[in-house]
């Protein structure tokens, strides 16, 4: 009986440190993020706007609304999506702005051609909102928030 019983002992003992507790009591782990936050200009994808003062030929003004650089270290895509509003139209059928297979530090232009409506104002305002995204293999980004341009026109 006694033999059974060590070996019995030696079976259990065995098993317990061949298996362990799985279990462990804490962990210590050093990791460090440092996140930058900057500005249009100097992002990723870098977005160049302003507001201006258009004067359209015949009644139309094709501007280039936004300006949009490829700072990634990869080729990438970029889509622009705008909506207008105010006195003046614009054809919606390039919505969204597609650009394939842009290089990397190449710069692409977002643009759109406004029209004069046919009222009788003479001045007349188009606001346009958009949004970029990039994609490419490994990357991707989208702006945060819709960025927004006022063009005025002398429609007369």
């Amino acid at each position: 009986m006694r033999k059974v019983f060590v070996a019995l002992c030696v079976l259990v003992a065995s098993a317990g440190l061949g298996m362990g507790s799985g279990g462990f009591s804490s962990v210590d782990a050093d990791r460090a993020v440092t996140v930058d936050v900057v500005g249009d200009e100097s992002a990723y994808m870098s977005l160049d706007y302003s507001n201006e003062t258009v004067d359209p030929t015949d009644g139309t003004k094709e501007v280039e609304f936004v300006t949009v650089a490829n700072h990634f270290a990869e080729v990438v895509d970029f889509r622009i999506y705008f909506t207008v509003t105010g006195g003046l139209t614009a054809d919606s059928s390039s919505n969204p702005i597609i650009e394939k297979n842009v290089g990397v530090g190449e710069n692409i232009d977002g643009t759109v051609t406004l029209e004069c409506d046919s009222s009788d104002s003479t001045y007349s305002t188009a606001i346009i909102d958009f949004n970029v995204v990039a994609d490419g293999d490994g990357v991707w980004a989208e702006t945060t928030a819709k960025r927004t341009v006022e063009y005025e026109a002398d429609c007369e």
